[in-house]
């Protein structure tokens, strides 16, 4: 899917509508290093917003210290975080707001 097309959250929402099991995934592409994206199903993960940045862990404790909140991601949704802000959509490609 990457060699086709350039919209990473695209490429993760049609991956893992094919991938089996339980799994939470953190993604950096080279090609857009200014971008972060995780993928949450059926594990935890959870995105820390801090002052000027964002953080994405497994648990509330590993972020918690280190941000001012804490977002929580449903399964079956993905986040791409940037410096303009967090993005969250399901794996139909429908926006999603974090709770």
């Amino acid at each position: 899917y990457a060699k086709t097309q350039t919209d990473l959250l695209d490429v993760l929402r049609q991956v893992s509508n094919r991938l089996v099991g339980a799994y939470a995934l953190v993604v950096l592409d080279k090609r857009q290093p200014d971008k972060l994206y995780g993928v949450r199903h059926h594990a935890p993960l959870v995105v820390g917003l801090g002052e000027d940045e964002y953080l994405l862990g497994s648990d509330v404790v590993a972020v918690a210290e280190h941000t001012q909140q804490v977002g929580y991601l449903k399964d079956g949704e993905i986040v791409e975080l940037s410096e303009t802000g967090v993005r969250v959509i399901d794996f139909q490609g429908q926006p999603v707001d974090l709770v």
